[in-house]
């Protein structure tokens, strides 16, 4: 896959699980997500391990969000104040990420410090992202529940980045991985 063509299927189904919640749609942009799924697995390479690591990281990372609801820190748009558990429509934001941890976050392998740091910067961001789309709100202070996003996604990504495979041999130019 390449990896262009892996982070705009993830930013377009991103974009439409976020605007999916936010517009009581979210059955619909599960339903791209579906599709994108089943393109992204027909044309991978690692089919099984990107399978492996959508199982992981829908049972790991909702967890933060799980955390985030049990604190008050955070209310997700298309879910019921008494579920502690994630909307189905974060479920779908976990498994779209988890399709780019083979191709265009692969660099992550075996580099569990960088894993770190991408997660403690990136979930963040990607919940402002969110909150600004009006899909999330964050409780104030903002900070408190960003702190605990860095922390929680500062913990998962060295964990999901144990589990991505590295590239096939076709792939290795002289020792430096292309695409």
């Amino acid at each position: 896959m390449p990896i262009l063509v892996n982070l705009l299927g993830f930013f377009w189904c991103w974009l439409a699980l976020i605007l999916g919640a936010f517009h009581d749609l979210v059955v619909p942009a599960l339903g791209l997500l579906g599709c994108w799924t089943a393109l992204h697995l027909f044309y991978s390479r690692t089919r099984m391990a990107d399978l492996r690591l959508i199982a992981l990281a829908c049972l790991i990372g909702p967890l933060v969000d799980a955390a985030l609801l049990a604190g008050h820190w955070i209310e997700y748009a298309a879910h019921r104040a008494d579920n502690p558990l994630a909307p189905l429509w974060l479920f779908g934001c976990w498994a779209n990420f988890a399709l780019t941890l083979n191709h265009s976050t692969a660099w992550m392998r075996g580099r569990p410090w960088m894993a770190a740091l991408f997660g403690a910067v990136s979930g963040p961001v990607s919940y402002l992202a969110g909150a600004a789309l009006g899909a999330i709100e964050l409780a104030g202070p903002a900070w408190v529940p960003l702190l605990v996003l860095a922390l929680g996604w500062a913990v998962v990504m060295p964990l999901l980045a144990r589990f991505v495979v590295p590239r096939p041999m076709s792939q290795r130019v002289s020792g430096r991985t292309v695409s």
